[in-house]
């Protein structure tokens, strides 16, 4: 349910700017390279490799917006449970 509720998010969001879920090369990246590399097993260790990196990424952005986006007077990363869903992400 929570990735649903993510995705519904991230799509709202797009279109908002004018986009489609799709329309970016990335969204579609990840899997495209897990197909093209199906065949070679040292290509699919480059590719988790450069998807933990991918991920860690999303991660620090997510908490330095969580250090910017202010609710109810103060950001949201003060609030537990944005820390708790930020923690368990580690």
């Amino acid at each position: 349910m929570e990735e649903a509720a993510h995705f519904t998010l991230l799509r709202d969001h797009l279109r908002a700017m004018g986009c489609e879920y799709g329309d970016m090369v990335a969204h579609d990246g990840l899997w495209d390279m897990a197909r093209k590399t199906a065949h070679d097993p040292l290509a699919r260790l480059a590719l988790v490799a450069r998807s933990l990196g991918a991920a860690r990424r999303a991660f620090d952005m997510v908490v330095e917006y969580a250090k910017e986006r202010h609710q109810f007077g103060q950001p949201i990363g003060r609030f537990q449970a944005i820390q708790h869903k930020l923690a368990n992400c580690l």
